[in-house]
């Protein structure tokens, strides 16, 4: 075998060695995620488990290393909190009304919806509104795990005396608490009675369907139907107490 020869199949070698290692390094990581998407923790056999965890707001607190395993500090997920930075702008018209608003981003929220002064409902799935008429009233953030409580526009015409004109300031509103005693119980060949509760300062409920239907009512019970002869096909699976002023609860789950 020639130089040129040996030393080709000594860099062969050197190479087919230093992918073996990586191949080795990637297959020794576990991921754990929460029902976020966020990672938690990291099984890592070459440099050490890392432990991350996050505050209410879903900023990052805290990256534990060489943990044995998971420890979540703050418990599970919640509903995301009340929007912050709110801004109005406007009127727009030189006649009045039109305005553009906007807030903070929330950590982990999917969506955000409000109202306008007029009683509209709107939705967006950015940090960011406008109205060709009347003022906004409130936002709210949304994440898989339900809605947060509403935050507060200010009109930047006609500010309260106890905030600066320029001020963003927002009136936030404490959360309303999840339904109890749940019950779900089949009446008929495919019905389903779900009930709960009254919560305090509720206004209506919002049921969830194991297939993700959604119905809304002020009554304490709903009926869900499921497929003839296939009981399992669709159950009551969550429901959230609701109110006009605090939004809405955690979900409670019946099953």
């Amino acid at each position: 075998m020639n130089h040129t020869n040996s030393l080709a199949l000594t860099m062969f070698y050197v190479l087919f060695a230093s992918i073996l290692s990586l191949s080795a390094q990637a297959q020794s990581l576990k991921y754990t995620y929460d029902v976020l998407g966020r990672v938690t923790f990291v099984e890592d056999a070459t440099n050490g488990n890392r432990d991350y965890d996050y505050d209410r707001a879903g900023n990052r607190t805290l990256v534990a290393v060489n943990t044995a395993s998971d420890s979540t500090i703050n418990g599970e997920p919640s509903v995301p909190p009340a929007p912050t930075g709110l801004i109005v702008q406007g009127p727009l018209s030189p006649y009045g009304g039109g305005y553009n608003f906007s807030w903070n981003p929330v950590a982990g929220a999917t969506s955000y919806e409000g109202q306008l002064k007029d009683g509209k409902p709107f939705a967006t799935t950015r940090p960011q509104g406008s109205s060709a008429g009347p003022l906004p009233d409130w936002v709210r953030a949304i994440n898989i795990i339900g809605r947060g409580p509403l935050a507060y526009f200010i009109d930047p015409k006609n500010p309260p005396s106890s905030v600066p004109r320029s001020s963003s300031s927002s009136s936030v509103k404490p959360a309303i608490d999840l339904p109890t005693g749940l019950s779900a119980y089949r009446f008929a060949d495919c019905v389903y009675k779900a009930k709960w509760n009254a919560v305090a300062g509720a206004t209506s409920y919002e049921v969830y369907d194991t297939r993700g239907s959604v119905q809304k009512t002020a009554a304490l019970s709903v009926d869900v139907a499921c497929t003839l002869g296939q009981p399992e096909s669709n159950k009551p699976n969550k429901v959230y107490a609701c109110s006009n002023l605090l939004g809405c609860s955690k979900p409670a789950y019946f099953f």
